[in-house]
């Protein structure tokens, strides 16, 4: 981080033991200028932006070699009510232009909700690890057995949802877990 130390605010301090994804990163901050284009992304239909900005997120990568030993993509499912409003799944884009531009392996669907949760944006740090405790769970079958999985996401904030997948994909038997975003809040 620009402003010292080689973990957020959040992280500093605390033992890498006590959490499954080992690792967070993202090809921007969260500034005025990238969350206007993740807000046309996901809420005004602009579909087609995924590729351009999951080839940014590939972009941004080769800047990451704490990468290296990762070799599978997954992405956060959105609920079934989000997705039918919005038409796509904004995760699913970003991860598969990530992969493809990448050449990382895009496991597809892995991860499901297990149930609705609220939305993050509106909730505390603490409520927001609350929010989405247990709320998803390995797709019966899923293959991801001794994976290093990067888990691709949009926006990051306090890393509870990407937590929350890593904890599901871990108990699946995936050897290790980190997530990749377009932004990160600083």
């Amino acid at each position: 981080m620009p402003d010292g130390g080689a973990a957020c605010y959040d992280c500093r301090g605390a033992k890498a033991e006590n959490y499954k994804c080992s690792l967070i990163r993202s090809a921007f901050v969260f500034n005025p200028e990238i969350r206007s284009v993740i807000h046309a992304f996901k809420y005004r239909g602009m579909e087609k932006m995924g590729a351009v900005l999951g080839g940014m997120m590939a972009e941004a990568f080769a800047g990451y070699p704490e990468f290296e030993e990762y070799g599978a993509v997954a992405f956060i499912p959105l609920s079934l009510k989000r997705q039918k409003e919005r038409g796509f799944n904004q995760a699913e884009l970003l991860a598969r232009a990530f992969a493809e531009t990448t050449g990382l392996k895009f496991l597809g669907p892995v991860l499901s909700r297990t149930r609705e949760t609220a939305v993050q944006a509106n909730l505390s740090r603490g409520e927001r690890f609350e929010n989405v405790k247990d709320a998803f769970a390995a797709v019966p079958g899923a293959a991801v057995g001794g994976l290093e999985i990067i888990i691709v996401d949009d926006v990051a904030t306090t890393g509870a949802t990407l937590e929350a997948c890593a904890k599901a994909l871990k108990k699946a038997g995936a050897k290790k877990t980190a997530g990749y975003v377009i932004a990160r809040e600083p």
